[in-house]
């Protein structure tokens, strides 16, 4: 039965109308492609699924404007080793041509409302993800499911645009790996491109709300690897415009969120609960396992990464776990930086039996900001600068870290530290090696030395050769007899270091010829 009294003007097939079961036994594919079908002619189509159990032989093919709205309880089941859902025809079958896209000219304009997806990766084993976006765009899905998927991605968007997953479940995992993400963000990578042409298409104007990312509880599963992101990247091309709000993830095995070969990104207000890692942001990988992430478009093999820039983490609650990474890292290389990262906000209570690293890293990271940050049980330090040029670290509250609060290393420089609460570290408060141009400034450092080593371990160290240092209206003390020490400001190696109005009442100084000749409160 066929109606036309929708809304949208399309044609609506309810399912159960045009023969489908819908008892789980019954094979239902043929009914399903029938009237998905209906929309190859691009008048469009809406396909109505009432509740039921619906069985899947065959991977199915979705056309432009196309609606599919389920009922509350309408289950889909993947029984074949296929993708459950794809728009068009892959390179590497037979049975029909393969479907000629480009950039964004796929089957697209889809809006998909509702249903349990369902991968059934425990009995259906073959890897594939249960939806596939191909060079597609203008698509949502909404409120839907997607439950135990095999080795793969639960949904897949590669070189897509206009994107909204919204309020949707993204369950379960079937495999052995971390590399997976539950929505994976990927490019048509040439030479290993399965819908349309690999012409280095990326993703853009993609938006991530309000979903959840977890277990499904099915015996056979274990945990997403990964909730969001990508794992592969091409030089001159980035996945442009993500905005990744309002999502909660929970025991994700590695990186909960992974921006890779990302620019104009915002993720913000997201709660992040056990997962082994938290959010990474990520340059083109040097010496990966292929070199394909240096080559650029053509297949020439670069050698080099590249600048990824403009990123606003801000917001995000991260809890527990983290033994396996950092909560936060902003990685770039030397050949290409993260630049203008914007790390705000964010809230990380780790659980200190388990976390085996910092909370907060900055690597190759320039014209950056760490800001209103609170940082509580890290591993090893607090906030961690390495190779980073103009950062500024300003008004975090870090609590109970295993070495540093703060870290300056590598060839850093134009580095600014203001205004920070540190306590209760292992070693130093603020600490900072081989910089060149640092300000540190208005910081309040109570307690340090948890490893109980007065020789090396102070509230504010600087070794190697530092430069051009301004150290002014800092406030140091010690907490209680387990984090204490005699030295507020030792400097072992330096020049060009200016020092005022520092409080250190009770407490020494050690260093540099001079040193003791600032006008600071001793």
């Amino acid at each position: 039965m066929v109606t036309t009294n929708d809304l949208t003007g399309l044609p609506v097939f309810n399912v159960k109308d045009m023969g489908a079961a819908g008892d789980g036994v019954t094979d239902d594919t043929q009914v399903f492609q029938d009237i998905l079908n209906f929309a190859d002619n691009e008048q469009g189509v809406k396909m109505y699924i009432p509740n039921g159990v619906y069985r899947m032989t065959k991977e199915l093919i979705i056309f432009s404007n196309t609606i599919i709205q389920t009922e509350q309880n309408t289950r889909i089941v993947r029984d074949h080793p296929g993708y459950l859902l794809i728009n068009g025809y892959k390179n590497n079958q037979t049975t029909y041509p393969p479907s000629e896209f480009t950039e964004y000219n796929g089957y697209g304009n889809i809006k998909i409302q509702g249903g349990v997806w369902d991968g059934n990766g425990v009995n259906q084993t073959g890897k594939a993800a249960i939806f596939r976006f191909g060079h597609s765009h203008d698509l949502k899905i909404e409120e839907a499911t997607f439950l135990n998927v095999s080795r793969s991605h639960h949904i897949e968007f590669n070189s897509s645009r206009d994107v909204h997953v919204t309020n949707c479940k993204l369950l379960g995992y079937v495999g052995t790996d971390t590399l997976n993400e539950a929505i994976q963000l990927d490019l048509s990578k040439l030479g290993a491109t399965l819908l349309g042409k690999d012409d280095s298409t990326p993703c853009k104007n993609v938006w991530i709300s309000g979903c959840y990312f977890g277990d499904s509880g099915t015996a056979g599963t274990t945990h997403i690897p990964r909730a969001i992101g990508s794992h592969s990247a091409t030089i001159g091309v980035y996945h442009e415009n993500i905005n990744i709000d309002n999502n909660v993830i929970e025991n994700a095995g590695s990186f909960a969120i992974r921006a890779y070969s990302w620019k104009n990104v915002s993720i913000t207000n997201n709660k992040l609960v056990n997962c082994k890692a938290g959010i990474n942001w990520r340059t083109n990988m040097i010496g990966d396992p292929l070199n394909s992430h240096t080559e650029d478009a053509q297949g020439n093999q670069t050698g080099r990464s590249q600048i990824a820039e403009n990123a606003f983490i801000s917001g995000n609650v991260i809890a527990g776990g983290m033994d396996a990474g950092r909560a936060i890292e902003i990685y770039g290389e030397s050949t290409g930086k993260a630049k203008g990262i914007n790390v705000s906000g964010n809230i990380l209570t780790l659980d200190r039996s388990k976390s085996i690293s910092d909370a907060i890293l900055l690597n190759y990271t320039e014209d950056s900001s760490v800001i209103g940050n609170r940082i509580y049980g890290a591993k090893k330090t607090g906030i961690a600068c390495r190779n980073a040029w103009s950062v500024t670290v300003d008004a975090n509250v870090i609590d109970t870290v295993g070495d540093q609060g703060i870290g300056v290393s590598g060839s850093s420089a134009y580095v600014t530290i203001a205004n920070n609460n540190v306590k209760r570290t292992g070693k130093n408060g603020i600490y900072a090696t081989a910089v060149d141009t640092c300000t540190i400034t208005g910081n309040t450092i109570g307690g340090v030395n948890g490893d109980k080593n007065d020789e090396i371990y102070s509230h504010l160290r600087l070794t190697t050769n530092v430069k051009r240092v301004s150290i002014t209206g800092n406030n140091c003390r010690n907490l209680g007899t387990d984090y204490k020490a005699s030295i507020a400001l030792n400097i072992s190696s330096g020049s060009n270091i200016v020092r005022a109005g520092n409080n250190f009442a009770g407490l020494d100084t050690k260093g540099v010829a001079g040193l003791n000749d600032g006008s600071d409160l001793l």
